[in-house]
């Protein structure tokens, strides 16, 4: 989907732009810009979950980033995690979770790739084109 095309759906975007530098090793590394789209209401009242997308060369879609609400606030246990991850993941057409996975999961439906992680600080899905 063209970049112009999904700004519009959402007119109140906040836009981080690209940044090129280094990491602590001295490394060179370069974070893509990224569009983060306006709150919605979150899959449980419990836990905010964050949207960005995006964009490659080409203006076209690149991915898009489901993350929950960092830092990780206090009251949000892991079933809370798994409730709000459950109601993404049926969204997605996927299976519930019977509890939180200890390493990444990754599937394709359709023509999309999704990977989901969960870490000590929530968890975050990564859609792109497959």
């Amino acid at each position: 989907m063209p970049r112009k095309k999904v700004l519009a759906h959402f007119p109140l975007t906040k836009v981080y732009p690209s940044y090129e530098g280094r990491n602590p090793r001295g490394e060179p590394v370069t974070v893509r810009e990224s569009v983060a789209l306006p709150s919605t209401p979150s899959p449980i009242p419990e836990l905010a979950v964050f949207a960005t997308v995006t964009f490659n060369d080409d203006d076209k879609l690149d991915s898009i980033l489901l993350k929950s609400a960092y830092p990780r606030p206090a009251e949000a246990t892991d079933q809370i995690l798994l409730q709000a991850a459950n109601k993404l993941m049926a969204a997605l057409d996927a299976a519930a979770l019977t509890s939180l996975p200890k390493q990444a999961v990754s599937w394709t439906r359709k023509h999309t790739h999704v990977k989901f992680e969960v870490d000590a600080e929530g968890f975050t899905f990564e859609l792109t084109p497959s």
